[in-house]
């Protein structure tokens, strides 16, 4: 009789380990061992040898589900417990099916959070703290937090009073106020909270906005005659509103052609419609940075006409410049050159419902007509003093939202350049975060909130703290 190649220790442990899962070939191959050897281990313990198909299918033992369930619910990933198990992802989910545990959800599972820990995520929800402070804990996303609320069946607080807003205790209080005559600025200032989150408390009871004009039916009516008369409105803008020290002049004369229904002309219509006593200032203007694009928008003219104006006045033209990243927000180059205002959107995409288009731009005419006609509707607005805000609030908005970047194959197909930047999500979920961190923003300053919620380098991040710093310092 040939001499046995394990002892029976040694036997007892291969039978142990098989009947948690392991299969005879991978036996085999840990202890340099053939497979049949293994088997025949196997059966002189009386062990029944799994056939290949059902290795496939049940690769976990009875004995080994509490552990499976365990580790699980402590945070492991499906495969991180396949390959302990040394088995296949389907095997551990039938596992888990088997247990009736309820699996986390794609979010969840990237956050990688125990569920042995949701009770005490929920408990710190239900005393106050934000889903932003219990991701910052538990060193996930703030989306992880709010899908594991949402399987809990944890009622959410409303925007406001999730920012640290007013809770809905107020609101009859608010808009009695409002109805009384005080703006939602004064109230935000009453309250401690932003004039957008006295919007949504008065858009939730329904309450009327007033109409929060700055100029006069007479004003207006002044304005659309000497754009019907040629005029662009920035020239109308500086004629008619800088003398009266009024602010953001460009956006307060496109209003009052909105609200009087006065259609806009076309860059086309408007080429060469710049007077000569302009040029100075345009190449001026040129000279200190500004590109011929955001002139052309300015004066709402073609940027070629912006070309021969520079031409005709003998200035040299730069090579383009792009930059619009946060190295070149610290530098002040590329598109930060200049403070010039900048908007942050959501639009809808045209002809798919659910996904949506966060960005940027002080011109949405010019990046509709980029778009390749995917631009929809838009669902959100706010306009920012300098770009640098603008693009801050955006980066943390696209970062936070990563979990749903998807797009439609048609976009793709065209290698349209907003591509990356569509989300498939809620609409209003997406708005609650793009209001959060316009909110963040104004409560941390610029540069508290890139260093806090901007992905960027060691040496960006501790450039951003020293200057919120300063900034706190005066």
């Amino acid at each position: 009789m040939p001499a046995r190649r394990f002892t029976d220790k040694e036997e007892s442990d291969i039978c142990k380990r098989y009947e948690q899962g392991e299969s005879a070939e991978t036996l085999g191959k840990i202890l340099s061992a053939s497979a049949s050897t293994i088997r025949n281990i196997l059966r002189r313990h009386k062990i029944r040898v799994r056939t290949s198909t059902e290795h496939k299918g049940i690769a976990i033992s009875d004995a080994c589900y509490d552990s499976v369930r365990d580790l699980y619910q402590d945070g492991k990933t499906l495969n991180e417990i396949a390959k302990e198990y040394r088995c296949s992802i389907p095997s551990v989910v039938r596992v888990l099916d088997k247990l009736g545990i309820e699996r986390r959800t794609r979010v969840e599972a990237k956050g990688g959070i125990s569920i042995k820990k949701y009770p005490e995520i929920i408990d710190l929800y239900q005393n106050g703290e934000s889903c932003d402070k219990i991701a910052v804990k538990f060193n996930t996303w703030a989306s992880t937090i709010n899908q594991i609320l949402k399987r809990n069946n944890i009622e959410r607080r409303s925007i406001s009073e999730a920012k640290g807003g007013l809770p809905k205790s107020f609101d009859q209080e608010v808009c009695k106020k409002y109805q009384e005559g005080e703006t939602t600025y004064e109230l935000g200032k009453i309250y401690g909270v932003d004039a957008s989150t006295i919007g949504e408390i008065l858009k939730r009871n329904n309450i009327p906005r007033r109409d929060s004009r700055i100029l006069s039916d007479e004003f207006e009516k002044e304005i659309c005659k000497e754009y019907l008369n040629g005029k662009g409105s920035i020239t109308i803008a500086k004629e008619l509103l800088f003398k009266h020290d009024i602010s953001n002049a460009k956006s307060l004369v496109l209003s009052a052609l909105e609200r009087n229904n006065i259609q806009r002309r076309t860059l086309s219509e408007a080429q060469g419609g710049i007077p000569e006593s302009e040029h100075g200032e345009i190449c001026e203007r040129y000279i200190k940075g500004e590109t011929s694009i955001d002139l052309g928008s300015d004066y709402e003219v073609s940027h070629n006409t912006i070309i021969r104006i520079l031409k005709r006045n003998n200035i040299e033209r730069r090579q383009n410049i792009f930059g619009d990243s946060v190295q070149d927000v610290l530098d002040q180059t590329g598109r930060h050159i200049l403070k010039k205002a900048t908007a942050f959107y959501i639009y809808g995409i045209k002809g798919y419902p659910g996904f949506f288009k966060p960005g940027i731009t002080n011109n949405i005419n010019v990046r509709i007509d980029q778009g390749d006609g995917f631009y929809g509707d838009q669902y959100f607005w706010k306009e920012f003093e300098t770009r640098k805000e603008a693009l801050f609030v955006e980066q943390a908005i696209l970062h936070e939202t990563l979990i749903d970047a998807e797009y439609p194959d048609d976009v793709f197909d065209i290698a349209w350049s907003g591509t990356s930047e569509i989300r498939s999500t809620n609409l209003k979920e997406l708005e609650g975060v793009a209001l959060f961190y316009i909110q963040k923003l104004e409560e941390l300053g610029l540069w508290k909130f890139a260093s806090t919620y901007i992905p960027m380098t060691k040496e960006q991040t501790e450039e951003c703290e020293r200057r919120a710093t300063d900034e706190a310092n005066g």
